[in-house]
């Protein structure tokens, strides 16, 4: 978890944290898991987002844990990197959460160990990359 502010109440810190990386990780496969889909997966996912009131349903509510993996590099080197307004530390975190994730996943079988393993070394990858990518996206701020 990135470290809290001077000043900022822990309660207040742990729901800004937690609320930040559940925003993105639901834009994340709202927008951009899709593309990954079969054409009748990705029918049945555009008729279910597209509906209108109790019909309309998030990724995640119409495809199970076994189709969140498969999205996590696009997730760490793309919208992480571009579209997720974070400090390093944030960024560095990702490393863990993917991990656990990942690993959590593969205990309760909705993965394999081959690709938990594959979203762990990204993971990893991503605690050296996602502060680099920051650290010179801010050079041209």
């Amino acid at each position: 978890m990135p470290r809290r502010r001077e000043g900022t109440p822990r309660a207040t810190y742990v729901r800004q944290v937690r609320g930040c990386g559940g925003i993105a990780e639901r834009d994340s496969l709202n927008g951009y898991a899709p593309n990954n889909l079969e054409a009748t997966d990705y029918a049945l996912w555009e008729e279910y987002f597209n509906a209108d009131g109790d019909e309309h349903k998030e990724f995640c509510d119409i495809f199970g844990p076994e189709h969140i993996l498969p999205n996590v590099g696009e997730f760490l080197d793309y919208f992480m990197v571009c579209k997720v307004m974070a400090s390093q530390d944030f960024l560095r975190a990702a490393d863990t959460v993917t991990k656990k994730l990942a690993k959590w996943l593969m205990k309760r079988g909705h993965v394999s160990p081959d690709e938990a393993e594959i979203a762990v070394e990204q993971g990893t990858e991503a605690t050296h990359n996602l502060p680099q990518a920051e650290k010179l996206g801010s050079l041209f701020v």
